[in-house]
């Protein structure tokens, strides 16, 4: 397997360890009674860029919006500048396929992601959100109590009206939450439990192909009927591969050059490969040479006419 593609699964793995443990926890803020959470809580951890940025919101059935965008965490929410200089949250989620700021690029599954790398149709993705992990109530005499309190619950943009006051002691927490997607933009918490069930469905992503680079060989002397005979036994013995299932690509250069063929074929090992391509005549005659290479792609994505 690829050495980049072992590490990026390396990476998921480690990443599904810190959600389990609870290392995605970044920072925790609390709030008193009076103070203003939008105030309370520096711009640059609120928002995703430092000012809104010119963006493209991609929609199904391939209609698309530019505008000034921003990810704005503390309200889990895509937001935007309206011509009127309004500051407004994306509606209809459900209908957009992705938000590309930037180099960036956004998706939305019950919340919006960051895309942090993409292999083989699987996706990591991570996504800051902030939420209350404790409130105290004020007692009359100053003393603290967990019971029930009317206070936010939840931060949300729908229902903002410009005046974030905590009415208690609030500790809010922000979280790095990551998560893995596949091609539909389904995503899933990256935990181990979920990681593993995730590719067992998907293996084999990667399947190994073998490059066979065929050069010219040491004994190219033979008369021209001999060659004759030996090109068509080496014609021959490509049909007969091709029609085993064995040989998926063959073809000549078109360049007067050492290297004359190459095939891609399907085998288990390097030595099975060998095999099939010695049982070629012009190998056996000594008129061609090979090289064999390890060659991987996604299964099932090649694609020859």
């Amino acid at each position: 397997m690829p050495t980049a593609f072992k590490i990026t699964l390396a990476c998921m793995a480690s990443l599904c360890l810190l959600n389990v443990n609870g290392f995605s926890q970044k920072k925790i803020y609390k709030i008193k009674p009076g103070e203003n959470i939008m105030d309370f809580i520096p711009r640059e951890e609120v928002y995703a860029y430092a000012s809104f940025t010119n963006g493209t919101v991609y929609l199904k059935g391939d209609r698309y919006s530019n505008a000034k965008l921003n990810y704005n965490a503390l309200f889990g929410d895509m937001q935007f500048i309206t011509d009127q200089g309004d500051t407004l949250g994306l509606a209809d989620e459900k209908m957009i396929q992705s938000i590309v700021i930037n180099h960036d690029t956004f998706y939305y599954d019950k919340g919006y992601l960051k895309l942090l790398d993409n292999i083989g149709g699987i996706k990591l993705a991570s996504m800051k959100v902030f939420s209350f992990t404790n409130r105290q109530k004020v007692g009359g005499f100053g003393e603290l109590s967990n019971g029930s309190i009317d206070t936010y619950d939840k931060v949300s943009v729908n229902n903002y009206n410009g005046d974030l006051v905590a009415r208690a002691v609030l500790t809010l927490t922000e979280n790095n939450l990551f998560y893995i997607g596949d091609q539909f933009n389904h995503f899933r918490l990256a935990s181990r439990k979920n990681l593993l069930d995730f590719f067992a469905k998907k293996q084999p992503l990667l399947k190994q192909y073998w490059l066979v680079l065929l050069r010219k060989g040491t004994n190219r002397m033979q008369d021209s009927i001999t060659a004759a005979s030996i090109q068509e036994g080496h014609m021959a013995n490509i049909r007969k591969l091709g029609s085993a299932g064995v040989l998926l690509m063959a073809g000549p250069m078109g360049d007067d050059t050492d290297l004359r063929v190459i095939f891609i074929l399907d085998a288990k090992d390097s030595a099975t490969a060998a095999a099939y391509i010695n049982t070629d005549p012009a190998v056996k005659a000594g008129r061609l040479r090979f090289e064999l290479h390890p060659w991987w792609t996604q299964t099932g994505t090649y694609i020859f006419k």
